[in-house]
């Protein structure tokens, strides 16, 4: 009984662990558009984001689908909650939102159209992904 609790104990501090770093979909060099049509690159690790050259610290704290969609939802810099959506099967296709409410993550503000293989349009992922 002893032993199976020690496994339990380790298996539950092994997912908290894993649960805050980032998943493998997110993890990569992303290319990234926001409205304003500005172009730029978007580098993801275990930890950390670069945008733009600057470094920022983030945990995934969350996951799930609804509606064929799979999505992550990470926090910044232990302020600012966004969720990375993936529309389709392929995962180097994405989109980055700011939900308006934390309960619905699926729900809020476009804020970079992300693709893995090459430069993604914000307008036209907007209109084809979110209705």
């Amino acid at each position: 009984m002893k032993k199976v609790l020690t496994i339990l104990s380790l298996l539950i501090g092994l997912v908290s662990l894993s649960a805050c770093s980032g998943s493998d979909e997110i993890i990569g060099t992303w290319n990234a558009q926001a409205a304003d049509g500005t172009e730029l690159v978007i580098e993801i690790d275990k930890k950390q984001l670069t945008v733009d050259g600057e470094k920022l610290d983030y945990v995934q704290n969350g996951f799930g689908f609804e509606n064929s969609l799979s999505y992550y939802t990470i926090e910044v810099d232990e302020q600012e909650t966004y969720t990375i959506i993936f529309p389709e099967k392929d995962k180097s296709l994405a989109l980055l939102i700011q939900p308006t409410d934390l309960e619905e993550p699926l729900a809020g503000t476009l804020v970079f159209a992300l693709n893995k293989n090459e430069k993604p349009n914000y307008l036209e992922y907007g209109n084809k992904y979110l209705k």
